[in-house]
């Protein structure tokens, strides 16, 4: 699943220097200025996390095992970016989790643009929470102790007015939002800025054809997208609530059937089928929505709550419209 072999080499060598830090010399404790013995297996800035957890969550992330998920959280911001630079900077990725391990906060930086990321207080505390309610209820899941501390950490430290807020807890709705000026931000602070964008302004949708322009990107971006979850699941529209930030599977190519028994194409090049319109879908307005194409199938897969390859609820173009609030075409991370 990760890609470049080096990365995923730096990546490891990272860990395992990691846990060498934590072992110390054989013997001896590592003491402090004041001569006190130094607890090597938990975090410096209080995350209750021992080395040796966090160590082999970071693993099975870099080994393909899973991917973030942002469970009962609102985190599906900070899950979508965080799948994308563990998939293309598995490196940068441990490094981000084991310097808000050790130091509370990460910098990430490139060129001028430079973002902070840093631990609130209170989240500990959240996470010791999370850890009573996985013994109180196996069976129910919740965010990761590692999802917690990167998503929460990233999304508290870049959100508006977020002196306003407090500290996160992973039941926040509004205080969790990431809104798409945000989403850019952190993308920027690694490098990538949209080649583009299909985004509506605020509370406005975006149609069929701005979409499939977006989608011919696929090959060499990630797209990034803000939907409303019925696309993926067979409920009602959710105007306020419903808004989801997913990214279209890198693994499978997005093809369409043209038609019934159509040739399949690639879904960008469906993006001139738009004009192929009947004359009262031109003279109406309706062409940008593609009402001659809504029963063309497709095999689009997107990547949300810890999944690859998740299907729409319906594979068809129809399914796309009134449910996209728009998407980015970041280049991939270097």
């Amino acid at each position: 699943m990760i890609a470049p072999t080096r990365r995923q080499s730096a990546a490891r060598e990272a860990i395992r220097r990691f846990l060498a830090d934590g072992a110390g010399t054989p013997g001896k404790s590592p003491i402090d200025w004041q001569g006190r013995c130094i607890d090597t297996q938990t975090s410096p800035v209080g995350w209750p996390i021992h080395r040796a957890q966090i160590a082999a969550e970071l693993t099975a992330r870099v080994d393909g095992k899973n991917i973030p998920n942002q469970m009962e959280t609102s985190y599906c911001g900070p899950a979508a970016f965080l799948y994308c630079l563990l998939h293309d900077r598995p490196d940068l990725y441990v490094a981000y989790a084991i310097g808000l391990w050790q130091h509370g906060h990460y910098d990430f930086a490139s060129g001028k643009t430079h973002m902070d990321v840093a631990g609130m207080r209170g989240m500990a505390t959240e996470m010791r929470k999370l850890d009573a309610a996985r013994k109180a209820n196996p069976k129910i899941g919740r965010v990761s102790n590692l999802d917690w501390m990167t998503m929460a950490s990233l999304s508290a430290s870049t959100r508006p007015l977020r002196s306003i807020w407090g500290a996160p807890e992973p039941s926040d709705q509004g205080a969790s939002v990431t809104y798409p000026q945000v989403l850019k931000g952190w993308f920027a602070a690694v490098g990538s800025r949209p080649v583009a964008s299909s985004m509506g302004l605020g509370a406005l949708k975006s149609n069929l054809s701005s979409f499939l322009d977006i989608a011919r990107h696929w090959s060499s971006c990630w797209i990034v997208m803000q939907i409303d979850v019925s696309l993926l699941s067979n409920t009602g529209k959710d105007f306020f609530g419903g808004r989801h930030w997913v990214v279209m599977d890198p693994h499978h190519m997005p093809l369409v059937r043209r038609g019934a028994g159509g040739p399949v194409v690639p879904m960008g090049e469906a993006a001139a089928d738009i004009w192929k319109a009947p004359a009262e879908a031109l003279e109406n307005g309706q062409v940008f929505n593609g009402p001659h194409m809504r029963d063309w199938q497709t095999n689009m897969r997107l990547v949300s709550w810890g999944r690859e390859t998740y299907p729409l609820a319906e594979q068809k173009l129809d399914r796309l419209v009134d449910r996209l609030y728009g998407a980015y075409a970041f280049p991939h991370i270097r």
